[in-house]
């Protein structure tokens, strides 16, 4: 699968995913929606991922399990960050 990155498509630019702890983010996410989101692009709720999130699925479905285990505990081990406003 192939996706167009916006900026050379001259779309606008989504907004950056907010993969801190926090509420807004990945906070409320288990380890097991956490590796469904980066190996099969799918939202705990079902919904697909978008770009730019999507373009790390096909990177993510090499990672080994222990590897993903490890970018989960370290992004649950920074500051949370808020939404910022408007979004």
């Amino acid at each position: 699968m192939e996706l167009a990155c916006p900026s050379r498509t001259g779309q606008a630019k989504p907004p950056a995913a907010n993969l801190t702890p926090a509420p807004s983010g990945i906070g409320g996410w288990t380890l097991a929606q956490f590796d469904t989101a980066l190996r099969q692009a799918k939202r705990p709720d079902g919904r697909p991922l978008v770009v730019p999130m999507a373009f790390v699925v096909p990177y993510a479905q090499n990672l080994t399990d222990m590897e993903l285990e490890a970018l989960w505990k370290h992004l649950r081990s920074i500051p949370a960050v808020p939404a910022s406003p408007g979004s």
